[in-house]
């Protein structure tokens, strides 16, 4: 391992020099996504590996930054190794591994922004939007704080990356086509899984300064009044300016819970019934167990 750590720093470096990305590209970028796969997809990777597997993402942005590189990697499968390694952790992200997940969301949305590439990600089949989806949520269970532009800039292309796949799936016909296709079944499970990307979607959407609570009732003689933050977790950080095509960042979580409303509403599914449970805010046990837990 440390043989292949030694020339992943040597290839990074090499990476510096635009004049070396179509060779390397061609020779050393398949056994890049080789090595990301194998070594970051596992649940237990010592620091010299998350280490080295940084390098290796910060390489492989480099050279994807040229839309043929680009295709080749994602026809290279690297969109499914980029999906794994936002997967890989534990529920809440360590300091530590947001700089790698950062990196990891980045070099896929410069994969999914262009539909050349895009088309070779099959992101919904691979559970890779799910992943996505994954790291967003986990970005509110952060504690302490995150560093706010790392985590807005993965917050923001995450988000752009879903409404990349919402698009697509919007291109195959008319609304009852898209409500019967297997596409929108995917979608429907990638998120609709994803609790706490969903309690922070409704976070972002509702505010704090709403003055809004929601109430559950406790007894017959006692209601319990809840604040949105205690209800749904803390809102994904703000990301200043245009996101997915929406004039702000707001408007594009807006957008995305009605869809997925929409889509859950019409797909009866197990993820379905666990979007709405987020959504209604039905599992308030299950958040209070796990804000215990972190502190």
């Amino acid at each position: 391992e440390s043989l292949k750590a030694e020339c992943v720093q040597a290839i990074e470096s090499l990476s510096k020099n635009s004049s070396l990305w179509s060779a390397i590209s061609k020779d050393a970028l398949p056994s890049m996504v080789s090595y990301l796969n194998n070594s970051l997809g596992q649940t237990k990777a010592s620091p010299s590996l998350s280490e080295a597997g940084a390098g290796a993402l910060r390489a492989v942005l480099e050279i994807v930054q040229v839309p043929s590189h680009a295709t080749f990697a994602a026809e290279c499968g690297l969109s499914d190794s980029l999906g794994r390694i936002l997967r890989n952790g534990s529920d809440g992200l360590e300091p530590c591994d947001l700089e790698t997940k950062s990196l990891a969301v980045h070099a896929l949305h410069i994969l999914v922004s262009r539909q050349d590439s895009r088309r070779h990600c099959n992101l919904l089949r691979s559970g890779t939007l799910g992943s996505v989806c994954a790291a967003i949520g986990r970005t509110a269970l952060m504690f302490p704080d995150p560093d706010i532009p790392k985590s807005s800039a993965l917050i923001f292309m995450g988000m752009e990356i879903v409404h990349f796949v919402i698009d697509d799936i919007g291109m195959l016909g008319d609304t009852a086509d898209i409500l019967h296709s297997k596409e929108a079944l995917l979608l429907v499970d990638s998120v609709g899984g994803e609790r706490n990307f969903v309690r922070a979607l409704c976070s972002s959407f509702l505010k704090q300064n709403t003055g809004m609570v929601l109430t559950k009732k406790r007894s017959e003689e006692d209601d319990e009044k809840l604040t949105i933050p205690s209800t749904y977790g803390k809102p994904l950080d703000d990301y200043a300016g245009p996101c997915a095509g929406f004039e702000n960042f707001y408007d594009a979580v807006a957008s995305l819970l009605f869809t997925i409303s929409a889509y859950a509403c019409a797909i009866d599914s197990d993820k379905s019934e666990s979007f709405w449970n987020s959504f209604l805010a039905k599992d308030l046990a299950n958040v209070r167990e796990e804000a215990d837990s972190r502190r």
